[in-house]
């Protein structure tokens, strides 16, 4: 949601959110079923370096569908912090 970008790019940028074991295949499935679900489109850019590369960009569909997304993960996350606390507060309950 924070611009266009090659698949490699995302990649990096996944891997420096923590997600280390992220793989370029399975992201590349993934964006490839998005754009034929409509929520990203892609196009081909020449490259200097090299082959042309697929650009991503996320669309109006696309981004509805992340805000459906972070709204549950958002529910989790608050969920998981309680349970947590629940878990610290039954070790210490001073």
């Amino acid at each position: 949601s924070e611009g266009s970008s090659h698949g490699y790019e995302l990649l990096e940028a996944i891997q420096t959110l923590g997600m280390t074991t992220a793989e370029a295949g399975g992201l590349y499935r993934s964006l490839r079923s998005m754009d034929e679900d409509g929520l990203v489109r892609s196009w081909w850019e020449p490259s200097e370096s090299g082959p042309a590369r697929r650009t991503y960009e996320i669309t109006r569909a696309g981004s509805r569908a992340l805000d459906v997304h972070m709204t549950e993960i958002e529910t989790v996350a608050t969920l998981l912090a309680g349970l947590v606390e629940q878990h610290r507060s039954a070790l210490d309950p001073t």
